[in-house]
């Protein structure tokens, strides 16, 4: 079983529009499956579909019973089957 510790902070930054695909092949940090997923940090979710990532393009955080956008605090309806740490666009 890997454990997860996040340390980072919460930080806004620009994204691409909320349905932006990206190849999974990209240079950026490695998307774990989302039944490993910490709690209490930032993430990037995402559903991957083949070689396709469809990240989401706000930070969520897991909550017992799903999960909620940074932001606003507001609860988000969504299924995502991987996540990363969350992390702000130079």
């Amino acid at each position: 079983m890997n454990l997860y510790v996040c340390c980072s902070k919460a930080s806004g930054r620009n994204v691409a529009p909320q349905h932006e695909t990206r190849k999974m092949t990209d240079n950026e940090a490695v998307w774990e499956k989302i039944t490993v997923a910490p709690y209490n940090c930032d993430l990037e979710l995402a559903v991957i579909e083949g070689d396709h990532v469809h990240p989401l393009v706000f930070a969520c955080r897991r909550a017992s019973d799903g999960w909620i956008k940074v932001s606003t605090r507001e609860r988000v309806s969504v299924s995502p089957t991987h996540w990363r740490r969350w992390r702000t666009k130079d």
